[in-house]
């Protein structure tokens, strides 16, 4: 599952990378329309998001439920059946979409055809996985459990509210716009947050943080971020024909999304031995501290926009875009790649190359830190440009045209942190499928068989 997912993230990044070039260069690749930016880029984010981010989420989540109830693994065949069925749908609404296929709606793009796959596939594998784990649980409070299965529970539930609201019901105008900023919101903050955080707090403990045992400040974290992420959405909608009281209240939920912020530095005291003493993080810390502050980041600047003299100027402009993606990709994608780190050389025997996976993680997190200045920037160069009646539509897109060429420099460094990534993943497989992983499957299949026989 991990290994097709980092397929997808190569993938994907790969397109994300091309469609910015594009914005600055719309010559590029302009010989066929399946390669217009209009296609190109909402096929890259579906499948960065549902072909890296929620199979490795789910990955990690699963794993994380087996490993602390000490539950047996079901039955492989249908996980990876289940999967299976998943990546074919992606692979089907990502054509879809490069054929013009696609509903238009931000970030629910996918054909009705392929996104029916993956809610089926999706619920099929969270029920298989509680089911199975939920039976030898003991610790039924542990917060670190309410984390794994908030993400198993939680994508669904989006997911299949945001299809019904914006592309398979019948509300259309504002109130498919409502619910496609609610599904957007929920995604990147509240589960992309539950997710993320929780491979954080699970990365500070392995690299030798101390943790204040503050069980009840956790707890005040977890529930902050599911009760007021979702309805910060409304404070999308500012400057659009909807009731002032909802963006009123979307403002007041987007500020009280930084309470969790703050839960979490108090509930994390992180004292990293001689490390502290030095005043600076090294190694896997540095990237803990990073993507932390690129999630707190979006917090903010989506805070800062409740003013009504900061928002009126920055909606509608790429400041918008900026907030999204400092959470998924500056925050929640190093945050699975951290858990990918840790997970994957447990089941392949081996151990990564030296300062392979630091060094991809370092050009990710700078490519993250350039796309995320460059679009902010930008938004606020672009908002006061037009809000000034002298300046021409020319000289707008000219100014805001320079601070995204730094977002496809940023672009162009994640991708080449991702292409180390994935060759680093490959090199583990190559070294521990002779090793472990090889005979691991055979014992496998030949359980399997001698199952059936013994059935027959």
């Amino acid at each position: 599952m991990l290994a097709v997912a980092a397929w997808w993230l190569v993938v994907s990044v790969f397109m994300l990378a091309v469609a910015s070039v594009k914005l600055n260069a719309p010559g590029f690749l302009d010989a066929s329309c399946f390669l217009s930016y209009g296609r190109l880029q909402p096929a890259a984010l579906n499948a960065l998001v549902l072909g890296f981010c929620v199979p490795t989420g789910y990955t990690v989540a699963a794993w994380g439920l087996f490993v602390g109830t000490g539950a047996r693994l079901p039955r492989k065949d249908v996980m990876l059946a289940t999967w299976a069925v998943w990546n074919v749908g992606l692979l089907i609404g990502t054509i879809g979409i490069l054929r013009g296929d696609g509903t238009g709606i931000e970030w629910l793009e996918l054909p009705g055809y392929a996104s029916r796959m993956l809610i089926v596939s999706i619920m099929i594998f969270t029920v298989w996985v509680l089911r199975s784990v939920w039976r030898g649980c003991n610790d039924r409070n542990d917060v670190r459990l309410w984390c794994c299965v908030g993400v198993l529970l939680l994508f669904p539930w989006i997911y299949g509210a945001g299809l019904l609201g914006s592309v398979y019901g019948s509300v259309r105008g504002v109130l498919s716009a409502i619910t496609q900023a609610w599904f957007v919101q929920m995604l990147l903050v509240v589960w992309g947050g539950v997710l993320g955080l929780g491979v954080l707090r699970s990365c500070s403990a392995g690299a030798g943080a101390q943790t204040l045992a503050s069980d009840r400040v956790e707890r005040f974290a977890f529930w902050t971020l599911v009760l007021f992420g979702g309805v910060g959405a409304f404070q999308r909608l500012q400057g659009g024909p909807f009731p002032a009281w909802m963006i009123a209240v979307g403002n007041a939920s987007a500020a009280l999304c930084l309470l969790p912020i703050f839960a979490v530095l108090a509930s994390f005291r992180s004292t990293f031995g001689e490390q502290r003493g030095l005043g600076k993080f090294v190694g896997s810390r540095a990237f803990l501290a990073s993507a932390f502050g690129f999630y707190a980041l979006a917090l903010v600047l989506a805070a800062m926009s409740c003013f009504p003299s900061i928002g009126r100027v920055v909606q509608f402009t790429t400041y918008r875009q900026a907030i999204d993606m400092s959470l998924l990709a500056g925050f929640l994608v190093p945050s699975l790649l951290l858990a990918v780190h840790e997970i994957m050389p447990l089941h392949a025997g081996q151990r990564w190359p030296e300062h392979g996976m630091q060094r991809a993680l370092l050009l990710m997190l700078a490519g993250g830190a350039l796309i995320v200045a460059g679009l902010a920037i930008g938004g606020v160069v672009q908002g006061v440009a037009w809000n000034d009646p002298m300046v021409p539509v020319a000289d707008v897109v000219r100014r805001t045209g320079k601070w995204l060429g730094v977002t496809t420099a940023g672009w162009v460094l994640v991708f080449c942190g991702i292409v180390w990534f994935a060759i680093n993943v490959c090199m583990l497989i190559a070294r521990g499928f002779p090793l472990v992983l090889w005979p691991e499957a055979r014992a496998w299949f030949q359980a399997d068989i001698a199952g059936k026989e013994a059935d027959a």
